[in-house]
């Protein structure tokens, strides 16, 4: 599917009913990584600082289409009700979402391959028992979403088509809901020095 200026995926595996609610943020929020590269000229881009950054754009996505939503709030979490924050609260389209996020940086090296498939499971686990804890503390009533982002760094000039078909692999073969992925296709995103980033993944399974 192409998004002028991108090129995205998005693949929806379980839960169809409840994604679909959200779909419209889920594309806003494709958009919005869309719009920011192009308005940088491709010198910077929402993804490859941090989780909280990152989190942010998905808010972003909620307040544009007309939602609310509020992140980095207080809360208990856990059995023993131990006080945290929780990363996302948003509602939309009459459904209210409480979201945990992780952020997981991939490097695409040839002399350093890792097991994509695990990688990602491992953050999105992470995800799921943050998620878990905060609904047991709280007793929400809302959907609970576990989400992870992946933000994948290559070298500029080196090979890694290898790589890149490995991580759509993986992300196909992964247990979750759904995932949506945004590829620059009109800018190389470069850091300044070698690195490039030209994609990030947003991977959510509704616990």
């Amino acid at each position: 599917m192409n998004l002028c200026g991108a090129t995205i995926t998005l693949q929806v595996n379980n839960n169809k009913e409840l994604v679909d609610k959200i779909k419209p943020v889920i594309m806003e929020w494709l958009k919005i990584n869309r719009d920011y590269i192009e308005y940088t000229s491709g010198s910077d881009c929402l993804y490859w600082f941090n989780e909280r950054a990152t989190v942010s754009s998905l808010a972003g996505a909620v307040w544009r289409l007309g939602g609310y939503a509020q992140e980095e709030y207080s809360s208990t979490k856990g059995l023993n009700k131990r006080n945290g924050r929780v990363d996302l609260y948003f509602t939309y389209n009459d459904t209210s979402v409480v979201c945990e996020a992780k952020q997981l940086e991939l490097y695409l090296n040839p002399k350093a391959r890792k097991v994509y498939l695990d990688e990602i499971s491992t953050s999105l686990n992470s995800a799921i028992k943050d998620i878990k804890e905060t609904k047991a503390a709280a007793e929400y009533q809302d959907q609970s979403l576990a989400i992870t982002f992946v933000i994948c760094r290559k070298v500029k000039g080196r090979d890694v088509k290898i790589l890149e078909d490995e991580y759509l692999e993986a992300l196909f073969d992964l247990e979750c809901d759904f995932f949506a992925l945004f590829r620059s296709s009109g800018f190389e995103i470069n850091d300044g020095a070698s690195n490039i980033y030209n994609d990030v993944c947003l991977i959510g399974t509704f616990v």
